[in-house]
């Protein structure tokens, strides 16, 4: 029999202040996952979208909450809203909110009204069911699901997703998103992730290092226009002032791509990686915010605008299904 190293909860959290619009009258919980030897672990809340809430990690000397804080209770602002958040059927913006596909043209809600935009797709508040939660010697995770049927409009399809959040010894955290097109046509899908990482230290002094050689640019409305050559982070480099709000291509190495963030003042260094390839998150998003106190970095399969420029994009076929993961881990 194999000893249970790790210790799971749930615990219920008042409704959700969203805004008007997106409530969805289900109460919230949060679940929580420890690894009782390291203490690392990490809490979700499925009803808001099954996104992450805490996450633990340890460089060996002290344990860190390294994401962006939020009150889930009383959620006000837009970032708020995406902190932390997945981001799929489509990720970043939308121009306008319109598409076409397959000869038909769509509009999805335009939430971003000073840009004209749809952003972040249609599930970052939807109550995501539990389907299990697992507790092994090595191991331990929480499996959700949402079932998309045709809710908006703008994206008349029917899909299932399924996302595995997972706490492995001596690995740190990682993620599995799976999509099933149960549509009776092929569907359009992007997928990915919105963390905010908090390191506790102004982000100008973290150092940053990125595999990347392709700075996609935005217009005045965040829609991509161009791309330059940028390895300002192929190397480890303080941050410094830059600023960034980018879409970058991605140099996989095997089959994935390491990102790293680091604190040199805590000896705290951040590793995201993310599978890279066919169906995998090719990009990433890099976002500094103007307090400069957190920074975003977002693993994605499809550029930013993907169902309009198709950079990216995955089609599946009915019955066709797709999985990608990524992962955080401290050392």
């Amino acid at each position: 029999m194999s000893k249970n190293n790790f210790s799971i909860g749930r615990e219920e959290i008042p409704q959700s202040n969203l805004p008007s619009g997106r409530k969805n009258g289900t109460s919230l919980s949060i679940c929580t996952v420890v690894n009782n030897s390291s203490r690392e672990g990490f809490s979700v809340i499925p009803e808001l979208g099954g996104r992450l809430y805490e996450l633990y990690l340890s460089n060996g000397k002290k344990v860190y909450q390294v994401l962006r804080r939020f009150n889930p209770s009383s959620i006000e602002s837009r970032d708020d809203l995406f902190t932390n958040a997945k981001m799929c059927p489509y990720v970043g913006r939308v121009d306008r909110g319109k598409y076409v596909f397959n000869g038909n043209e769509y509009q999805l809600p335009v939430n971003y009204p000073e840009e004209g935009n749809s952003s972040h797709g249609l599930l970052f508040d939807k109550p995501f069911n539990i389907v299990e939660m697992k507790n092994g010697e090595d191991t331990a995770e929480i499996i959700l699901e949402y079932e998309y049927r045709k809710e908006n409009e703008g994206y008349p399809f029917d899909f299932n997703i399924t996302i595995a959040h997972r706490i492995e010894k001596g690995k740190g955290y990682s993620c599995v998103t799976k999509i099933e097109n149960l549509s009776d046509t092929g569907i359009p899908v992007a997928d990915g992730w919105h963390p905010y990482f908090d390191l506790n230290e102004k982000i100008d002094n973290l150092k940053l290092q990125l595999d990347s050689d392709e700075m996609i640019l935005t217009d005045e409305n965040r829609i991509p226009a161009s791309r330059i050559k940028y390895g300002e982070f192929r190397a480890l480099k303080n941050l410094g002032d830059t600023f960034l709000d980018n879409c970058f291509t991605l140099i996989p190495e095997n089959g994935f791509v390491n990102t790293f963030l680091i604190n040199e003042n805590e000896n705290l260094h951040l590793k995201i990686w993310q599978e890279a390839g066919n169906a995998k998150y090719n990009y990433l998003v890099i976002y500094t915010p103007p307090d400069r106190k957190t920074i975003a970095i977002e693993p994605m399969t499809s550029n930013v605008n993907a169902f309009n420029n198709g950079e990216g994009l995955i089609i599946l076929e009915p019955g066709q299904s797709f999985d990608t993961s990524f992962g955080i881990s401290a050392f």
